[in-house]
């Protein structure tokens, strides 16, 4: 006569099954924040990674191509006083930060041809002739320049002679040595909400109006702080100490974001 598992057995079965689904909930639970962690961190380091690299870009070309003007008397007026002139407005968790740069298009003439080696020269865009240690022009001539396919990341050399009027608008002979470099863009740093989450953003505005390449304010990032000092001091900077907080998109399983702080010297 067979007989049925007493009261006492299924309690000890039910016992033992919920003590196996415990650990096997603790267990899954432990290996599902440890992947939330790893991808908080993954995150951070590769937002850190793109912000690095285009503040670099940014800070790199600070006062490359920026013509001076004695008449003016600070940073916020074109042609500055000075190449590297700079503008910081302290804030309590963000700095704002504006200054000069060239930042597409580069090329000199290397021959009594006129003939030029460049990069990313653009068709009809907007550049300075600099020749020797100053600009021609005072103040500096905008000249454009046409039938130029140099778009790309590379240096190569043209074939084209650019003392044709055809190259350059305006009709300008080049000589060996001359410089053409693109006219600057103001590159303003600031923090802005997005979302509820503070952002750093940059915004860049054409220096030559009748290009007109302005960049609209777009997010860099999630930050916690941005601080910037110059190096050695405001009436004398050739350099900034940037102090940056960097914020995961996500947030992690700790209900948390991930942070990475940076301080970084730009622009020596």
């Amino acid at each position: 006569m067979r007989r049925g598992f007493t009261l006492v057995e299924l309690l000890m079965v039910l016992v033992i099954a919920s003590i196996i689904m415990v650990s096997l909930f603790g267990l899954w639970n432990t290996t599902r924040i440890a992947f939330g962690k790893v991808k908080t961190v993954s995150q951070v380091s590769d937002i850190t990674r793109s912000t690095i690299v285009l503040l670099d870009r940014y800070f790199d070309r600070w006062g490359a191509g920026v013509p001076t003007s004695n008449a003016s008397t600070n940073c916020n007026q074109y042609p500055p006083p000075r190449e590297k002139c700079i503008t910081i407005v302290p804030g309590p968790n963000c700095d704002e930060v504006s200054f000069y740069a060239s930042l597409y298009g580069i090329g000199m003439a290397y021959d009594n041809l006129g003939n030029v080696i460049g990069c990313r020269l653009r068709p009809g865009d907007c550049y300075y002739i600099i020749r020797g240690e100053n600009f021609v022009g005072n103040p500096p001539t905008i000249y454009q320049i046409n039938n130029v396919n140099l778009t790309g990341s590379e240096c190569v050399s043209p074939t084209f002679s650019a003392n044709s009027p055809n190259y350059v608008v305006g009709g300008i002979s080049l000589q060996p040595g001359d410089i053409i470099i693109r006219v600057p863009h103001r590159v303003r740093l600031f923090c802005q909400n997005l979302n509820g989450q503070l952002y750093l953003y940059a915004e860049l505005t054409d220096m030559a109006s009748s290009c007109g390449r302005n960049e609209p304010a777009f997010p860099i990032a999630p930050v916690k702080t941005f601080k910037v000092r110059c190096i050695p001091n405001p009436t004398n900077c050739s350099a900034v100490r940037v102090e940056l907080t960097l914020l995961s998109e996500d947030i992690s399983f700790e209900k948390k974001k991930g942070e990475f702080y940076i301080v970084r010297t730009f622009g020596r």
